[in-house]
């Protein structure tokens, strides 16, 4: 079939059965996930998505609106596209989330295409890749439309490291560093891009001894940390949601629950906790020591560089957030920044040379992820389903009342946490004056 062909050609793929039922599950999974979006949004703002309304509708500065900040997060690339989409859809929600979809279903299929790269084959176990992007445990982020500035750096991510693969050229270089700067704003989480695309600058200055390459490397990582220190000129600091003591115990907790939540575990039980976050530390130091004693850091920089943005994400944001109590390490928008620490674990068990070992692991894996991943995987659908009534009843209480007080007693659910302090009242007789987000419908 054309279509097929098509797709083998995209992820450099011979026409043999594994590949075709790798594409078979991207396929399923892919409509699958996108049919839990459209199935579960509502095109209602919420919550933060307030705070964005002035930039998004009215103010037409794009340089200020490049530069915006929401809490500690730059929003500038993905919110100059939220601000498109806004002008083109009259600011419908579903829309967003729609393309949220669409990123995230790119990102799957440029981890295939990184994985063919980096072996030089596809292979039956592949097709837990698809399970690990297309991830429904990261349901908020699905079918909140703001979430697409929070999920946009995993393609950023994925770009970056395939270009590490590339051969060393200008134009890889300023792709690299043209990638740091979209990262750099979109979010604080895509900071942590440009910090692994400074420390691969680092490495390659490192490992030669070319006085004319070492002055290119060196330029190329001030450049990079120049462009990573722009995020912080006129910052705004945001409230601390951590603690002013650190404890290690709590800590670790903090560390594991968010590793657990990724594939629905969400037992408190010690042995049950520690097993998939002390597999992720003790797979990452081996992968570390290894890469250092034969000298092959650069080849399995792609590998170390998934564990190490996950590993930044959860490290900062159980120091911002531990405060707010352990239970919220579980909160399902974390899921998504987490799916490349568990294709670097993949991508570690495939690099090992034990053919039988690594078929066999690999193979143990797969079946245990897709087992997990099967398991509560209706409790998604409950919790999507529930916040999209709880939305519709509140749209249709405001559509007949026009009364926010009422309508958060009687639909029992509030659209922003402080409506008077943003003039809230306001915004929404803005949205009805000019029939945008669910006026327009």
């Amino acid at each position: 079939m054309a279509w097929q062909k098509k797709l083998f050609k995209l992820v450099g793929a011979k026409n043999n059965l594994a590949s075709f039922f790798i594409l078979l599950t991207y396929s399923i999974l892919g409509f699958k996930f996108l049919r839990f979006i459209w199935r579960f949004s509502e095109n209602v703002l919420f919550w933060d998505q307030w705070d964005t309304f002035d930039a998004v509708l009215v103010n037409n500065n794009l340089t200020q609106v490049f530069l915006f900040q929401n809490n500690e997060h730059r929003m500038g690339v993905p919110l100059l596209i939220i601000k498109l989409m806004a002008h083109l859809t009259n600011w419908n929600v579903r829309f967003e989330t729609f393309l949220i979809g669409l990123v995230i279903f790119t990102s799957a299929i440029l981890a295939l295409i990184l994985k063919k790269r980096l072996t030089k084959k596809l292979e039956i176990y592949d097709i837990i890749i698809p399970f690990l992007f297309l991830n429904l445990y990261q349901w908020e982020n699905l079918i909140w439309g703001i979430s697409f500035a929070f999920i946009l750096p995993i393609l950023w991510l994925l770009i970056t490291v395939y270009l590490f693969t590339l051969r060393d050229s200008l134009l890889r270089n300023i792709n690299l560093i043209l990638i740091t700067i979209l990262a750099t704003y979109t979010h604080l989480h895509g900071l942590f891009i440009g910090i692994i695309t400074s420390i691969f600058f680092l490495m390659n200055l490192h490992n030669t001894s070319n006085i004319n390459l070492k002055k290119k490397y060196l330029a190329l990582f001030l450049f990079n940390i120049l462009a990573m220190v722009t995020y912080f000129i006129n910052f705004q600091s945001s409230k601390f949601l951590g603690v002013d003591k650190i404890n290690l115990g709590e800590l670790f907790l903090y560390f594991a629950y968010q590793i657990n939540g990724f594939i629905g575990n969400y037992s408190k039980h010690l042995v049950l906790v520690s097993i998939t976050p002390i597999i992720a530390v003790f797979t990452f130091g081996h992968l570390l020591i290894k890469s250092f004693q034969k000298k092959t850091i650069i080849d399995n920089f792609p590998i170390i560089a998934f564990y190490a943005f996950s590993f930044l994400f959860i490290v900062t944001t159980a120091y911002g957030r531990i405060g707010i109590g352990l239970d919220s390490a579980y909160q399902s928008r974390y899921v998504t920044l987490i799916i490349p620490l568990y294709f670097g674990i993949y991508l570690y068990f495939l690099s090992i040379n034990n053919l039988h070992f690594k078929g066999s692991l690999s193979f143990f894996i797969f079946i245990f992820f897709i087992f997990i991943s099967a398991q509560n995987n209706h409790f998604n659908y409950v919790y999507a389903e529930n916040r999209k009534i709880s939305l519709a009843n509140w749209k249709q209480c405001y559509l007949e009342h026009e009364s926010l007080d009422f309508c958060e007693r009687t639909a029992g659910y509030i659209i922003y946490h402080s409506p008077k302090n943003i003039n809230l009242e306001s915004k929404l007789h803005y949205l009805k004056r000019h029939r945008l987000n669910f006026y327009s419908e």
